[in-house]
């Protein structure tokens, strides 16, 4: 999950009880606005890529 703490669509209070709701997900903060995170796209990329490594191939190559 993505949050930026200035954001002003959806506050980052309605963020962290979407949060709580889901279960409490990995979330990354963003010190932005909504429109402001564009700028952390490559980061959030990365972030995203490493997180569906981890679960799609956690386990995945171990019966080799």
């Amino acid at each position: 999950m993505v949050l930026a703490t200035l954001d002003d669509c959806i506050p980052a209070r309605n963020g962290k009880l979407l949060g709580e709701k889901l279960g409490r997900p990995e979330t990354v903060w963003l010190p932005t606005g909504h429109y402001g995170a564009l700028v952390f796209v490559g980061y959030i990329q990365a972030v995203a890529i490493e997180f569906l490594e981890r679960r799609l191939f956690a386990g995945a190559f171990e019966a080799y």
